[in-house]
């Protein structure tokens, strides 16, 4: 059972606040949840799942048809809404514990399972949930050897209809973030930016920024970042990562000896 690290609550919470707060959300008014056409059906705290979901709130609170049945009938959605994605949430409304009921030693599928989840809370207007998800996903690129071998890592190609994973959260949002960063150090560290990376960046130009953005931030963690230098494609000039106060930050003799090297490869 895959669970949050020493399987403890991510909001910190202490006993007295869980008893005091938290456990008065598991009882009260009941609602139902049906997903159709799998027509599977749970029932849940009308109060706790109102008191993460804007969306569901305003459906069981307000003047709808599911406030008066006292029923949502959610309709399944590739990559959004399953009963996969419908029990890992409800497992961690009540849990605070990111799980997912796969026979499976691959990580991807894992992974696949979290960006699901991350949909589907999304769409709900789940927002707490969002870290955790990012971290949990974070915890299975790093078991599954996705910086020395991405090829083989289906969980940051395209799928069979050529979209990424995670892109179709929104911009920023941890999931999405996560997925990107995972091809950073390959791209970084591979000549020419390698391969999936260098296809990727062309043929999909949201995932491409998504990239750049991270890559952006891990630069930045360059030490000693001040002495970092890059050859200026304009100038051809070296530069320093880090902008100087007059903005004439390079070496001048190491950018004249490479050229010079430049010229003898032509040669």
């Amino acid at each position: 059972m895959d669970k949050t690290p020493e399987g403890k609550d991510p909001s910190g919470s202490s006993i007295e606040n869980f008893a005091t707060s938290t456990l008065p959300l598991f009882h009260g008014p009941l609602v139902k949840i049906r997903i159709e056409p799998s027509n599977r059906e749970y029932t849940v705290s009308k109060t706790l799942l109102c008191n993460e979901s804007p969306v569901f709130s305003a459906m069981f609170k307000g003047n709808f048809r599911e406030s008066q049945e006292e029923t949502a009938t959610l309709q399944e959605m590739e990559g959004v809404v399953s009963t996969q994605s419908i029990e890992a949430l409800l497992e961690w409304l009540y849990l605070r514990t990111i799980n997912f009921d796969i026979d499976s030693i691959h990580h991807e599928g894992h992974i696949v399972a979290a960006v699901e989840l991350a949909r589907l809370a999304e769409m709900y207007g789940i927002t707490k949930i969002e870290s955790q998800l990012a971290r949990y996903v974070k915890e299975r690129f790093a078991k599954c050897g996705y910086r020395h071998n991405p090829i083989d890592n289906r969980a940051v190609l395209p799928d069979e209809d050529g979209w990424i994973l995670g892109t179709f959260l929104r911009d920023g949002h941890p999931v999405r973030r996560a997925v990107a960063q995972a091809l950073v150090a390959w791209y970084l560290q591979s000549e020419n930016g390698g391969y999936p990376s260098s296809t990727l960046t062309q043929e999909y130009p949201k995932f491409g920024a998504d990239l750049l953005y991270e890559v952006r931030l891990a630069l930045n963690t360059l030490k000693p970042i001040r002495s970092a230098t890059f050859k200026d494609p304009i100038t051809g000039k070296r530069r320093y990562l880090v902008k100087g106060e007059n903005d004439e930050d390079y070496d001048e003799d190491d950018d004249e000896g490479e050229e010079e090297e430049e010229d003898d490869d032509d040669e």
